[in-house]
């Protein structure tokens, strides 16, 4: 999920390049965790933040070699992850985002839930917005869902010749949706936008990533 904001409100306070440093108060539990030019603000366990990183930076680097798009990878990210879904509720776009990117003036974010390994995809689905909002040219909101759905599957293996990735995976999930419910027109996905019910309610929202990815 993406969305246009000129800053975020946490803990009372518009996040910004001037307090990212230290969002918020010690004695509020959170911790800073960061390699290179990606840094996890959590109130969760740090240890999880290792791996998130990790999983970014190779997503990052796999999409780089790919050539499909550029990739800007001196890019700057700040990933905001509470430690439970009560704290991220207030956050909360609407009853269908369980996380979101963030543009700002000031910055880029990607706000988390949590930072379960569970909900990998779904961090790498934020991360993947963060690489397209680089590439240079603004996608049609299906298109941009849709990518994003497509490279939060992937995975990497090794195998003879080295570290193999795949991409595209079945997105858990959302062929049984596409069994289960009419498809929309084409004309209707492609006009979806931000303000749409499809981006808001999460049963639309459902059919709307299905049909996009």
């Amino acid at each position: 999920m993406i969305v246009s904001l000129g800053f975020i409100i946490l803990a009372g306070r518009p996040i910004s390049a001037d307090n990212m440093t230290n969002p918020v108060s010690e004695d509020a539990g959170w911790i800073r965790v960061s390699d290179g030019n990606i840094s996890v603000y959590t109130q969760g366990d740090p240890a999880q933040a290792v791996p998130l990183i990790a999983t970014f930076s190779q997503l990052r680097s796999a999409l780089a070699q790919t050539g499909v798009f550029h990739v800007d990878e001196s890019a700057t990210l700040k990933v905001i992850a509470f430690h439970y879904e009560k704290e991220f509720n207030q956050y909360r776009l609407n009853l269908g985002a369980c996380a979101f990117f963030q543009q700002t003036r000031r910055g880029e974010y990607v706000v988390l839930q949590d930072l379960e390994p569970s909900h990998r995809n779904v961090s790498a689905h934020e991360f993947t917005h963060f690489l397209l909002a680089h590439v240079g040219v603004t996608l049609p909101l299906w298109l941009n869902e849709g990518l994003a759905d497509f490279y939060s599957t992937f995975e990497i293996a090794q195998d003879i010749s080295g570290d193999k990735v795949t991409f595209g995976r079945p997105v858990v999930g959302r062929q049984a949706i596409l069994r289960s419910y009419p498809w929309l027109p084409l004309d209707n996905l492609f006009r979806i936008s931000t303000s749409s019910s499809y981006y808001s309610e999460p049963e639309q929202m459902a059919l709307f990533y299905s049909e996009s990815c």
